[in-house]
């Protein structure tokens, strides 16, 4: 299971009714340790009920961003991500090996035509 897509960063922004609360939001100010909004989770395991409280991660739990995870979760046509990157590759390579193809025969038609441009010297040498 891929845990990167279980995760989803809220911004704090107090928008609709929660832009109407009158106290400030200082989760995190004052040195504390950080603050975390929680939601209470209720289920079901069998026939017993389980409630916990659960924490919410928020944009000052992320620490860093990383690469794969871009490449990962953007889905553009030409874009970074893994399966185009690996579409391009193999076109690429395909392209390389066509060209090398084009040139190893043009060297070959290079060493045909010194070879005989070599015998042809030499026999305009020996006439001298």
């Amino acid at each position: 299971m891929d845990t990167l897509r279980n995760y989803t960063f809220l911004p704090w922004l107090r928008q609709g009714i929660a832009a109407e609360i009158p106290e400030p939001d200082n989760l995190g100010a004052g040195g504390a340790a950080p603050q975390r909004a929680q939601v209470p989770v209720q289920f079901h395991v069998g026939s017993e009920a389980v409630s916990k409280p659960v924490e919410l991660l928020g944009p000052g739990d992320v620490v860093g961003i990383h690469p794969a995870a871009i490449v990962k979760n953007r889905q553009t046509a030409g874009g970074p991500q893994l399966k185009e990157m690996d579409r391009m590759l193999r076109e690429s390579t395909k392209r390389v090996a066509g060209q090398e193809a084009w040139i190893n025969a043009r060297r070959a038609d290079v060493s045909i035509a010194l070879g005989r441009l070599d015998s042809a010297f030499e026999k305009l040498g020996a006439g001298r």
